[in-house]
C-alpha cells in the first residue's frame, strides 16, 4: 500500500533524503507501507515495502497502482458476519511509546549516515578542530547535546581561539536552558571576534537571564 504525504516532489527532503524510500506520483511524494507486518515499527514496514517496490522495478516488471476509494466504489467490499468483535483501541501511552521508538530509530539512522563521513575524515586527520565542530553541530541538530558539547570541547582544546566552536558551545547551552554557561561562552567568543551574530546571541541570553542592561549593551 502507498499513501500520499501531500508533500511536493520538489520538497522530498522534508520526508527523507533517501529517494529509495519514496515514490513520486502526480507531483507528490508517496510512501509505501508493507501492511502484512502488524506490530512492527512503522519505519521498518516502510523500508521493507520500498525494497520490494524497487526490486520489482529493477526486474522490469510493471507495477499497477490502484486507488482504494475508486476500487471500493466499483467493487463492494467483502464483509464478515457481525459476531460482536471490536478492535481494542490502544491507549495514548502505548501510542506515544511506539511513536518514540520509531522516532528514535529514524533519528539514529539519519544521524549515523551524517556522521559516518566526518568520522572517516577524523581517522585521517584526528587533530582537525573543524571536523569536531562539524560533529558537534550535527549532534546538536539531532538533540544529542552531551555528544555535541563533547566534540565542541575537543575542537576548542585543539584551537582555543576557534570562535565558531566556542559560539556553538554557547548555542548548545542555550538550547538546554543553561543560560549562565551560554553567556560565558558567548562572551569568550566575543573576545576573539566582534561578530554581530555573537552580539545577538549575547542579547538573547541576557534577556533570558532578565538582564535588561545586558540586552541594551549588546
Amino acid at each position: 500500500m502507498i499513501f500520499d504525504t501531500g508533500v511536493s516532489h520538489y520538497d522530498y527532503r522534508e520526508i527523507t533524503k533517501d529517494r529509495g524510500l519514496i515514490i513520486e506520483k502526480k507531483g507528490n511524494i508517496w510512501i509505501p507501507v508493507e501492511i502484512t507486518m502488524p506490530g512492527e515499527p512503522f519505519i521498518r514496514t516502510w523500508q521493507e515495502s520500498a525494497k520490494e517496490y524497487n526490486r520489482t522495478l529493477q526486474k522490469g516488471e510493471k507495477i499497477g497502482i490502484y486507488s482504494t476509494s475508486e476500487s471500493w466504489a466499483r467493487y463492494v467490499p467483502v464483509t464478515l458476519e457481525d459476531f460482536g468483535w471490536k478492535p481494542e483501541v490502544p491507549s495514548t501511552g502505548q501510542i506515544a511509546s511506539l511513536y518514540k521508538k520509531d522516532i528514535d530509530y529514524l533519528v539514529g539512522r539519519e544521524l549515523n549516515n551524517k556522521i559516518a563521513k566526518v568520522k572517516s575524515q577524523l581517522k585521517e586527520n584526528p587533530n582537525n578542530p573543524k571536523l569536531y565542530n562539524n560533529l558537534g553541530i550535527t549532534y546538536a541538530i539531532y538533540g544529542q547535546y552531551d555528544r555535541a558539547l563533547e566534540n565542541l570541547t575537543k575542537a576548542v582544546k585543539l584551537n582555543p581561539e576557534y570562535v565558531a566552536a566556542i559560539n556553538n558551545m554557547g548555542n548548545v547551552y542555550y538550547l538546554i536552558g543553561n543560560y549562565d554557561k551560554a553567556l560565558k561562552k558567548y562572551q569568550s567568543a566575543l573576545k576573539y571576534n566582534k561578530s554581530p551574530i555573537i552580539m545577538i546571541n549575547l542579547a538573547k541570553t541576557s534577556y533570558k537571564l532578565g538582564d535588561s542592561s545586558g540586552v541594551n549593551k549588546y
